[in-house]
């Protein structure tokens, strides 16, 4: 009798833990909010125009030369790849690989089943699906990435003001300048060339187009790699 009546009260006392015990709930997806999106995108106007600003106001430091330089005594030579070229094959060959990895691994994770179906994030009448809203965010932040790499090596180059191999060639100095030239360092102003080339002239390092490659391919290599560790 006594056992059975332990039994009765240990029952009793799990159906009270079970009906006292809080229903447990599946982890739903937070609804993406439109004010993310301002504010990825009001940092990345701030720096595209903080980059604006330093290619239009700022002027680069004004170091001197020595008259008889080789090193930047060459002939005048366009730029072969242009800055503009650079920028768009870059940012729109980096796009192509991260879409082309994204769509991919959505369609193996739905096949397999491991990856749930995201919130759509809505604008209005506009709706993205989660692949989109995932793409989105990776372009925002990756044309952040680039715009903050162009931006710390302008600030480099316009510190530095390091001259460029054909800085002679186009500063156009008068000829007494270098009539009985013996290794003298010339501080003054006394090129006559065009000053947006004098400019440029004077933005030889760091290298703009090294630097921007560099970054480039390495955050396209880190974005694959991480969602290739992810399958």
């Amino acid at each position: 009798m006594e056992n059975e009546r332990r039994s009765s009260q240990d029952s009793r006392h799990s159906m009270e833990l079970e009906c006292t015990m809080p229903e447990i709930q599946p982890l739903k997806q937070r609804q993406p909010q439109f004010t993310w999106l301002i504010v990825d995108f009001a940092c990345l106007l701030t720096i595209g125009l903080t980059c604006l600003l330093f290619k239009l106001v700022a002027v680069p430091y004004r170091r001197g030369f020595y008259c008889d330089d080789d090193s930047i005594n060459k002939p005048y030579k366009d730029s072969t790849v242009p800055s503009s070229i650079l920028y768009s094959v870059g940012f729109t060959l980096a796009y192509l690989v991260i879409s082309i990895t994204e769509w991919c691994n959505e369609r193996k994770d739905k096949r397999s089943g491991k990856r749930c179906e995201g919130v759509p994030f809505k604008i209005g009448p506009l709706q993205l699906n989660s692949l989109l809203v995932r793409l989105c965010s990776l372009f925002i932040s990756f044309a952040f990435g680039g715009l903050i790499t162009i931006f710390v090596t302008d600030i480099g180059k316009y510190t530095v003001g390091r001259l460029r191999p054909h800085f002679l060639s186009i500063c156009k100095a008068p000829s007494f300048v270098f009539m009985n030239c013996s290794h003298t360092y010339i501080l003054d102003d006394v090129c006559t060339g065009d000053p947006s080339l004098l400019r440029e002239g004077r933005l030889s390092f760091p290298s703009g187009h090294a630097s921007f490659s560099g970054t480039n391919s390495r955050k396209v290599l880190i974005s694959c790699k991480r969602e290739a560790s992810a399958v």
